[in-house]
């Protein structure tokens, strides 16, 4: 399960609530995707990505030495933190390709021939 951080700047409890539901209202399913990090008017959302685990298996899968325990190397994290982007940069990719499409179709749909 991710853990999400919201940022929101509220002066009184009835401010937040609303600036909460709002921000709700907005989020899709894509947007609170592991690692995720969007902005909904005034209302950052920041979904956290569990990386323990996921760093060590990188390593052991691409050469790097790590053991269960202890500090990473520089090395290791700046590997790790370029896959995750280009990890990031590909899924980003395909949902944009996926609303074009969904655009094309529709916009098909939508055309009538002048006969």
């Amino acid at each position: 399960m991710a853990r999400i951080t919201l940022n929101v700047q509220a002066s009184d409890s009835v401010s937040l609530a609303k600036a909460l539901r709002s921000a709700a209202a907005k989020i899709t399913a894509d947007d609170v995707t592991p690692g995720a990090d969007v902005k909904v008017g005034g209302v950052r959302i920041q979904v956290a990505v569990p990386q323990v685990q996921d760093i060590r298996q990188f390593a052991r899968d691409n050469g790097f030495p790590v053991g269960t325990r202890g500090r990473y190397s520089k090395a290791l994290i700046e590997a790790f933190e370029a896959h995750k982007r280009d990890e990031a940069a590909k899924a980003k990719a395909e949902r944009k390709a996926a609303r074009e499409a969904r655009a094309a179709a529709k916009a098909a749909q939508e055309y009538v021939p002048v006969p």
